[in-house]
């Protein structure tokens, strides 16, 4: 009990971290789900967003960002 008690803010501080980071995880994940990109921008200010999203027509293939 002595050893709980020793550590208590080191402990605190560990556990609000995870919750950030748990937090930052989540967000992340729920963004890249609804087709958000995980930084936060759209696609016109992405210097690959000519060659994923072509015009109406098809003329430009679709490329994932993953295989560059």
């Amino acid at each position: 009990m002595t050893w709980f008690i020793d550590n208590l803010g080191t402990i605190a501080v560990l556990i609000i971290l995870i919750a950030i980071v748990s937090r930052i995880l989540y967000v992340m994940v729920k963004d890249m789900r609804s087709g958000q990109s995980c930084q936060g921008c759209h696609c016109s200010s992405c210097s690959m967003s000519g060659c994923c999203h072509g015009k109406k027509t098809g003329a430009v293939p679709s490329v994932s960002h993953d295989k560059l």
